[in-house]
C-alpha cells in the first residue's frame, strides 16, 4: 500500500480535530493577514449579580468538607449521557450493546491526501533555521596508560573563529609524532645527583683548607728541598721562638726597615729571640720605588748594625699601592736599586739577595741583576722554571699557620733553598763569616 494515500493537508487536519474536539472548544480560523482569535476563557458560574456563590457556613462541631476540585482547576462539566456527548461531537449515538468502530487510519499513520482543488493551508511565516553542515570528525590519539601532558593548542581570538557550519569539510592532516625520549632509570638519576653533591662538597672543603693555610697545591717535598725557612714581620705579634723554631725550618729572615724612615716595631724583640735559638737568622729591607736608594741603604745600616754570624742582607722588590697602576720606569727603578745594593755591599762586604715576583723580575731585574746577585723568586702556584728564572731561593706558600706566635689569625711565608742542596752548602753561600 502506498504511504502517500495517508498524508493530509492542513484543511483535513482541521476537520478531524474539529470532529474529535469538545463542544465548548472554539475553532481557530486563520484568515489571510489576521492573527487567529484567542478562545474565550472559561468562567465560573456566578451566584447572582455577578458574584461567585459563597460556601455554606459550617455547622457547630462539624468539620467542613473539602471541595472536589483542587486549587487552580476548573469545576467539572455538568453530567451528560454518552448519546448526548456523541451527538455534540457529530458522531452517531452507539446502539445498546454495540461497540463503536475505530476510524479507518491506524495510530501513527496519516489519512489520504484530499482531492485536487481543495484549499491549501497558508505557509508558515516563521523563518526557517539555517542548515548546519556536519562537522567532520577530529582525529584523536589513543590514550596512553601513563599520564601525559596536555598538548598546547594555538589560541584563536573569538572574532576570528568560524561557526560550525563554515568549518572546512576536509580532514586536517595529523600532527607528526615527536620522537620518544629514552626513559632514564631512577637509580641512574639518584646516583648522578649524589655524584654532583659529592663534587660540590669536596670543592668547598678544598677552598676551606686553602683559606686556612692547611692545604697548598705546589708544596715541595722535604726530601727534595731539605733547607726551609720563614719570613717574620710584626703582623705575627709576640713570637715564642722556642716553639716557632720547632716547625721544621732551618733559617728565618726578619723584617727590619722599609723606605727611608720606617722600622718594624718588633724588629729588636724578634732579633733577640732568634739569637736564643738554633735558627740561622737574617734581616731584610722593603724597597720603595719613589725614594732614593742610597738613603734607604743608610737607614737599613743604621738600624741593623753588625751582621757578623748572620745571613746576608736581603732586599724585597715588589710593586704595591699606586705603583700597580702607575709603574715606575725600568731605568729609574734599576738605578735606585743599584744604589741601595752598592751602599750595603760597601758597608758589609757581601752581596745582597734580591727577592721579587715574576712581574718585577721581568720588568726591573732580568739578566742585569741575576748574573751578579742571588734571586729569591716568589711563585705561589707553580714551581719556577730554571730556564726562565735563574733563582736561588723560592717562596712557595704565603699562607702558613702554626703555633708559636700570639696573632693566630695571621699567616707567614715559607721558602726553600735550591733543590737537593744540604744545609752546609746553604751556610757556606749565605752565612757571613762562615768557616768550615
Amino acid at each position: 500500500m502506498n504511504k502517500d494515500n495517508f498524508r493530509l493537508d492542513g484543511s483535513a487536519k482541521n476537520k478531524i480535530n474539529h470532529e474529535f474536539s469538545r463542544p465548548d472548544d472554539t475553532k481557530r480560523v486563520n484568515t489571510a493577514g489576521k492573527r487567529p482569535a484567542r478562545p474565550e476563557p472559561r468562567r465560573m458560574p456566578t451566584g447572582g449579580q455577578g458574584t461567585p456563590p459563597r460556601r455554606p457556613a459550617p455547622q457547630q462541631g462539624a468539620r467542613p468538607k473539602r471541595p472536589t476540585q483542587s486549587k487552580g482547576q476548573y469545576p467539572p462539566y455538568p453530567p451528560q449521557s454518552a448519546g448526548q456527548r456523541d451527538a455534540s461531537r457529530g458522531r452517531p449515538a452507539p446502539q445498546q450493546g454495540v461497540r463503536p468502530k475505530r476510524p479507518a487510519q491506524s495510530q501513527g499513520q496519516y489519512p489520504p491526501y484530499p482531492p485536487q482543488g481543495a484549499a491549501q493551508p497558508e505557509p508558515s511565516r516563521r523563518r526557517p533555521a539555517p542548515a548546519q553542515r556536519p562537522v567532520p570528525p577530529q582525529p584523536t590519539k589513543p590514550l596512553k596508560k601513563k599520564r601525559r601532558r596536555a598538548a598546547r593548542q594555538e589560541y584563536i581570538p573569538p572574532e576570528q573563529a568560524l561557526p560550525p557550519y563554515m568549518q572546512p569539510e576536509y580532514e586536517p592532516e595529523p600532527e607528526p609524532e615527536l620522537p620518544k625520549k629514552p626513559k632514564k632509570h631512577r637509580l641512574a638519576k639518584f646516583l648522578f645527583r649524589v655524584a654532583v653533591l659529592c663534587v660540590v662538597v669536596i670543592f668547598l672543603n678544598v677552598l676551606f683548607l686553602y683559606y686556612r693555610g692547611e692545604l697548598w697545591f705546589n708544596e715541595p717535598r722535604k726530601r727534595d728541598y731539605p733547607v726551609r725557612g720563614a719570613v717574620v714581620t710584626e703582623k705575627l705579634g709576640k713570637v715564642d721562638w722556642e716553639k716557632f723554631a720547632g716547625q721544621s725550618m732551618s733559617f728565618v729572615y726578619i723584617r727590619a726597615t722599609r723606605g727611608t724612615e720606617y722600622t718594624d716595631p718588633r724588629y729588636k724583640d724578634n732579633r733577640r729571640g732568634a739569637n736564643n735559638t738554633d735558627l740561622l737568622s737574617g734581616f731584610y729591607h722593603e724597597f720603595v720605588f719613589g725614594k732614593d736608594g742610597k738613603q734607604q741603604a743608610e737607614h737599613y745600616i743604621r738600624q741593623v748594625g753588625d751582621l757578623d754570624g748572620k745571613l746576608r742582607p736581603m732586599v724585597k722588590v715588589r710593586r704595591y699601592g699606586i705603583y700597580l697602576l702607575r709603574p715606575v720606569e725600568r731605568k729609574q727603578a734599576a738605578e735606585q736599586l743599584q744604589a741601595f745594593i752598592d751602599r750595603v755591599e760597601e758597608e758589609y762586604g757581601v752581596t745582597c739577595v734580591i727577592q721579587c715576583d715574576s712581574d718585577c723580575y721581568k720588568r726591573y731585574i732580568g739578566k742585569d741583576f741575576s748574573e751578579y746577585y742571588d734571586i729569591w723568586l716568589i711563585s705561589h702556584f707553580t714551581e719556577p722554571e730554571t730556564k726562565e728564572f735563574d733563582w736561588t731561593l723560592w717562596e712557595y706558600n704565603p699562607r702558613v699557620r702554626s703555633t708559636g706566635y700570639s696573632n693566630r689569625k695571621k699567616y707567614y711565608c715559607m721558602s726553600v733553598f735550591r733543590k737537593s742542596i744540604s744545609l752546609g752548602s746553604f751556610m757556606k753561600d749565605f752565612l757571613i763569616g762562615y768557616e768550615e
